[in-house]
């Protein structure tokens, strides 16, 4: 691999792949809106040379450039959506502008993920201009509503089986190989409603729901040496009244779990299952179930999909991962660390179809869902590099 033509070539694009991140970010894309996003990165797509431009069932938008032989398949992985923007008046630049300063480019979605998604579009594209496919086939891949149920990669993960995937999930350019899992689970109690001063008439699933927490507080799971331990937070809580004389009659409360690759979703909910049992009170009930979300694409396509992730890893010795740690270190000419997301992706949606799944792009997590959404141009440059390097060694 001759790194300096990669950092040359890399150099040659960046200006394009800043135009696009900014055109990108001037392109609302909240989950289920994603229209505009889509027909951008099908223009751009299309203008680049890709062999191949398709919009499947649910509105990903798919971009193909055919490798050279029979090599191994890679998928450059970003999602169209954004969460919502909330108040421009607290933004440091406003969030729909693409505005470009302070070697950054910034605006809602920079970091999460439209600059990655820029950088994965022209690397591929600069690979066939330059002649440097690989054999195998290389997808660029932009999802939907990854914001609010992950459901594009979900649908996506089912329908096109690849060796390889490369999320554009923010990494600041270091190689990432898996992260915990991410469950919202809810427990709906259920008692007796009465008036409060005759409590003993009821059944008050408070007392339930109060003891699931503090068992909670104290519940020993396992540890893992690369990402910790699993955990467990409740967050939400809500009733059945709105009157403070009444006792209700229902309770939910929400539980986050965060999952470790060797506790299966199965096992978690035992877990739940066996400590909500073991603090019941009289005449109360409590039914654990795992939040589904009413998904609307922005083509009409109606789904489910679960308010979370599944955990993976991409073991450390693994042959991609090796290779492709490789490939990073000498394209970009400098120690890439390998680690862990401390937050959850689309990744082990993909990772339990097959795929070896990492997690590569220039944005800092930092930067992420805050209203000073930006990424470094430098950054960029090295990704762009990364990417062709990536793409390279992995359709070998």
């Amino acid at each position: 691999m001759d790194a300096a033509r990669l950092q040359k070539l890399a150099e040659q694009e960046l200006a394009l792949a800043v135009t696009m991140t900014q055109e990108m970010i001037r392109v609302p894309s909240i989950s289920g809106d994603e229209a505009a996003m889509a027909e951008l990165t099908q223009k751009y797509m299309h203008e680049l040379g890709y062999d191949e431009v398709s919009v499947d069932a649910v509105g990903n938008v798919l971009g193909l450039m055919r490798g050279t032989g029979s090599g191994s398949s890679v998928m450059f992985n970003c999602h169209l959506d954004t969460v919502a923007a909330g108040d421009p008046s607290v933004w440091k630049y406003p969030p729909y502008d693409g505005v470009v300063a302070e070697d950054r480019v910034w605006g809602l979605g920079a970091s999460d993920t439209k600059g990655a998604f820029a950088c994965q579009i022209v690397a591929v594209a600069a690979l066939k201009k330059a002649g440097l496919l690989p054999a195998g086939d290389i997808w660029v891949a932009g999802v939907v509503c990854e914001e609010t149920a992950a459901f594009g990669s979900i649908y996506l993960s089912k329908q096109l089986k690849v060796d390889s995937v490369i999320l554009g999930e923010a990494s600041n350019n270091q190689l990432n190989i898996g992260h915990r899992g991410r469950i919202l689970y809810h427990v709906n109690y259920t008692g007796k409603s009465t008036h409060a001063s005759v409590p003993e008439r009821g059944s008050n699933p408070h007392f339930a729901a109060a003891r699931m927490i503090l068992a909670l507080e104290k519940l020993k799971l396992g540890t893992d040496p690369l990402f910790g331990s699993s955990s467990f937070a409740p967050t939400l809580y809500s009733t059945d009244q709105t009157s403070s004389n009444v006792t209700p009659g229902k309770v939910k409360l929400s539980i986050d779990c965060r999952n470790i690759p060797t506790e299966s979703e199965g096992y978690i909910l035992g877990q739940l299952t066996e400590l909500a049992r073991q603090n019941l009170t009289p005449g109360v009930t409590a039914e654990i179930i795992v939040e589904l979300y009413d998904v609307v694409c922005y083509n009409g396509h109606r789904g489910k999909a679960p308010a979370g992730e599944p955990s993976f890893v991409t073991p450390a010795d693994d042959d991609a991962v090796l290779r492709a740690h490789k490939a990073l270190e000498s394209a970009m000419g400098h120690p890439v660390e390998v680690g862990m997301c401390g937050f959850a992706t689309d990744g082990g949606h993909f990772r339990l179809q097959g795929s070896k799944v990492m997690v590569f792009a220039p944005a800092e997590e930092r930067h992420c869902h805050t209203r000073e959404d930006s990424i470094s141009i430098a950054k960029m440059q090295a990704a762009i590099a990364g990417n062709m390097a990536l793409a390279i060694e992995l359709g070998r």
